[in-house]
């Protein structure tokens, strides 16, 4: 999958050398801090670094989106004037979100203007601006438009510490790939003095452990399979029906990964992120993935597009208009193409379907219960595959092949050894999550092992497994382009 996002010479994404040099200095640097505002200022300094190692230039950009946001918030707060707070949020928000405008959709719109053009054989061509999109821009612009919102509300109160702010914003664990953190949720923690908790540094390091497990194993290994299948116009089609299947693992591995490792890392130094998945591929409906899928994502396009549009409190047919709305415009967040448009509106429609159903409220038996799960993957997969084949038409490609009968082969020792291991780590995923799903609480014989043996077993199997198993060709985050 293409990335649209700027070269660099030296990476600091979690799963490179650079971030393990990184993270155990600044844990150790941070908590010889004594002084809290001191402990800020440095975790302020080392996120702007963290972010500014991809590109230096990138700092600007932080910044300037964190600076509206702070000055909005301030002015908000100083003024009780209806029509005075009416502008200065909806200044506050246009200007944040024309950084996303003109660095994720210049390229876009231009490259649709020129596609209109020459629908209608008009002989001009606007060329390309060439701008290429910073990592995290979709993500810390979102948390700076949520705060000004939630100034203007006042739901929050503004923050007047210009260091704390721009720590809510910069905060390095969940900058550049979420989750979406709220101000009500982080700002008072960066108030709050915090001390060195061993419970909550071993449950953060068994975090950051299976996030590298479903990042380094699942998938990579995945990601290995999936392009090789995409990538090749004569793949046989249960070739293709096996990629369709494995590219929402690969994802999964790949956000979720990220999610744990931020989380894993935040905790460790004392602070609480929200949770981003809870178990999405059991879910029974396409509104219930989108509970349990990105949730951090999905509950703000809610509270700050769909509510505001109305919600489910309108005439059914504005309800629906609502639905397509909300999920077109998370479609254009996820990517500048219209295949992630496509892709959105085809989790809208089913949205809306299941509304005109009923299936939202309605409790479901355990057998029927088990086929709307396997209904919501299959449409999740397809949906998902309408941007990963890059068009409709490719789409529509692999879907006749995977449906073609073909014979199955494992292909050379290599390709056997490779699809074994990433049926073993997608059952391993699997197993947990169903675990989690169905018995939360843990079993008698598990409660009677000592705690310190239970987490020396779990870290031990994690580190033996990412050794053992993990793919030779590690990639880039996936989410770092949306």
């Amino acid at each position: 999958m293409h990335l649209p996002v700027d070269s660099y010479t030296e990476q600091m994404e979690f799963n490179s050398w650079s971030f393990v040099f990184f993270f155990p200095v600044v844990c150790l640097l941070y908590w010889t801090i004594r002084e809290q505002r001191c402990r800020n200022a440095f975790l302020l300094v080392a996120s702007y670094f963290f972010y500014m190692c991809w590109n230096a230039s990138y700092g600007i950009l932080l910044f300037t989106s964190t600076l509206i946001s702070y000055l909005a918030g301030i002015a908000l707060a100083r003024t009780e004037h209806t029509g005075w707070r009416k502008l200065l949020v909806t200044v506050g928000v246009v200007l944040n979100l024309a950084l996303i405008a003109y660095f994720k959709y210049a390229d876009f719109g231009v490259s649709t203007v020129n596609w209109f053009m020459q629908l209608l054989d008009i002989n001009m061509h606007v060329p390309l601006p060439g701008i290429l999109l910073p990592v995290g821009v979709s993500f810390f612009v979102f948390q700076s438009v949520g705060y000004t919102i939630d100034v203007y509300r006042r739901t929050v109160p503004a923050e007047c510490a210009p260091v704390n702010y721009a720590l809510f914003i910069s905060f390095f664990p969940q900058l550049v790939a979420g989750p979406i953190e709220r101000s009500g949720n982080m700002l008072p923690q960066f108030r709050e003095k915090r001390v060195w908790d061993d419970d909550k540094a071993i449950s953060g390091l068994k975090l950051m452990l299976w996030g590298y497990f479903m990042k380094l194993v699942l998938a990579d290994r995945c990601a290995l399979y999936v392009g090789s299948v995409f990538d090749t116009p004569s793949a046989p089609g249960y070739s293709s029906l096996l990629g369709i299947v494995l590219f929402p693992f690969q994802i999964y591995g790949d956000f979720a990964g990220y999610t744990y490792i931020a989380i894993g890392v935040a905790r460790i130094m004392g602070f609480h992120l929200n949770d981003n998945f809870n178990h999405p591929y059991f879910a029974c409906t396409v509104g219930d993935f989108w509970r349990r899928w990105h949730i951090s994502l999905s509950t703000w396009f809610r509270d700050y597009l769909y509510f505001p549009l109305g919600g489910s409190r309108c005439k059914k047919w504005r309800i629906y208009f609502n639905l397509m709305a909300t999920f077109l415009a998370s479609g254009l967040w996820h990517g500048a193409m219209w295949t992630y448009v496509a892709w959105g509106g085809v989790h809208g429609l089913c949205l809306c379907i299941e509304r005109a159903l009923g299936w939202g409220k309605k409790q479901f038996g355990r057998i029927e219960k088990c086929a709307h799960v396997a209904l919501t993957f299959l449409i999740v997969a397809l949906a998902r595959l309408i941007y990963r084949a890059g068009s409709l038409e490719m789409a529509w490609i692999h879907i006749k092949r995977a449906l073609l009968p073909s014979r199955f082969t494992l292909g050379n020792s290599e390709t056997q050894f490779s699809l074994l291991m990433i049926f073993i780590v997608v059952a391993i995923v699997i197993a947990k999550d169903a675990i989690e799903e169905w018995r939360p609480q843990a079993p008698t014989w598990a409660s009677r092992i000592s705690p310190w043996w239970r987490d020396v077993t779990i870290v031990t199997a994690l580190v033996l497994a990412i050794s053992l198993m993990a793919s030779p060709q590690g990639g880039t985050f996936v989410y770092f382009q949306f």
